[in-house]
């Protein structure tokens, strides 16, 4: 019963991730804010808002464990910081090298939903900047690493094996694909998937969410201040 549960919740959480944003919308619309018509400050602040609550409704849903989780981390941190920190590091040079590679096979520099990105940064720094090293880290670890998880249980090497990919494959496709991406934009996932990879094999080593959202934490700062430097 428990296991029914857990895959319940689990995509309870992935609807709420997808259906949140456009909900509040909706809600702010019928008390006549119009987002996209909202200047750069209280866009800002409605967004960051926004991503601040669903963080607290995932910490909700998994309250007790991401708990028990946090204090866990707090004592093995070190640890795992310099146990898996090398895997890290490979993954995040692989994943450039595979950036530079694609970008010569599909004549892209990078995929549609990443250019959205990069233009978000430039109009609305603040928000970005939180959402990269706060809300992405979070939000992204307990739905592609913790949930999917939950769903794809079991202790055999095969089932882990399959959990890693898996997770890492959708990983990488959410943060490329868009309504209208073409197949080349699904190619600039794979260095996406690369460190996918590396977050799933930790995650399955610790059995911590936090272990995975330290270096979550890492890759997407790193990534954020290159781009501030290359727009600087």
């Amino acid at each position: 019963m428990k296991k029914y549960k857990d895959i319940f919740i689990a995509l309870l959480a992935f609807l709420l991730y997808f259906l949140f944003s456009p909900l509040i919308s909706e809600i702010l619309n019928l008390c006549n804010i119009d987002i996209d018509n909202l200047s750069p400050i209280p866009l800002n602040i409605v967004l960051i808002v926004v991503d601040l609550l669903f963080m607290g409704v995932l910490f909700l849903i998994y309250k007790n464990e991401l708990i028990k989780e946090f204090k866990e981390f707090i004592n093995n941190k070190g640890k795992w910081f310099f146990k898996y920190v090398g895997l890290f590091i490979g993954s995040v040079l692989v994943m450039g090298v595979l950036n530079v590679v694609l970008s010569k096979i599909t004549n892209m520099s990078t995929s549609a939903n990443e250019e959205l990105v990069r233009e978000l940064i430039k109009r609305l720094p603040v928000y970005m900047t939180i959402s990269t090293i706060l809300y992405a880290p979070f939000v992204e670890e307990i739905l592609f690493r913790k949930c999917i998880r939950k769903i794809i249980m079991g202790n055999d090497k095969i089932v882990k094996i399959a959990y890693i990919l898996i997770s890492a494959i959708i990983f990488g496709l959410v943060h490329v694909v868009t309504l209208d991406a073409s197949f080349h934009d699904i190619l600039m996932g794979i260095p996406y998937m690369v460190v996918g990879l590396s977050f799933g094999y930790i995650y399955i080593k610790t059995d911590n969410i936090f272990a995975t959202i330290q270096f979550h934490l890492m890759h997407n700062t790193i990534l954020l201040i290159l781009q501030l430097v290359m727009r600087g």
